[in-house]
């Protein structure tokens, strides 16, 4: 996974969060210029990691996050929300008040297993999902517009 942004942004607060059940994530604030903060989570989940494991250390990421600055949680969740029976993600992260912005396949086996959730859902514009030749995942890009 690679985040890409622009040198007048600073890295702050950056926490790294392993849990047992295969669900990795890294968490960090973010100032944009004029002042505004975002918190930006990438997560990544084994696709041996169970529901309900990646959903209770979710839980406690989330649990972990200011609720005064918008956070983005975007990465491999490796649950494919293409099919109807993977609900459960999604609404969770609904319930907690996080949009999901990724519509469209994401890998070279059409699965959307690359996710894109944000607290406020009109900072995040102009999202593309282009194929790579070096991955079988494809790379997704979006602007955050600050005020």
């Amino acid at each position: 996974m690679i985040i890409t942004i622009k040198n007048t942004v600073t890295a702050t607060n950056v926490l790294n969060f392993q849990s047992s059940t295969l669900v990795e994530a890294t968490t960090a604030t973010l100032t944009l210029p004029g002042g505004e903060q975002v918190q930006i989570t990438v997560i990544y989940r084994s696709p041996s990691a169970t529901m309900t494991a990646l959903l209770s250390d979710l839980f406690d990421i989330i649990d972990s996050l200011s609720t005064d600055i918008p956070s983005l949680i975007l990465g491999d969740f490796n649950v494919d929300l293409q099919t109807q029976t993977n609900v459960q993600l999604p609404n969770f992260m609904f319930s907690h008040g996080y949009t999901q912005f990724v519509h469209e396949p994401t890998t070279d086996h059409g699965t959307l297993i690359d996710h894109v959730y944000s607290t406020v859902p009109g900072k995040c514009q102009d999202l593309t999902v282009t194929d790579t030749y070096y991955s079988d995942h494809d790379s997704i890009s979006f602007s955050f517009c600050s005020n």
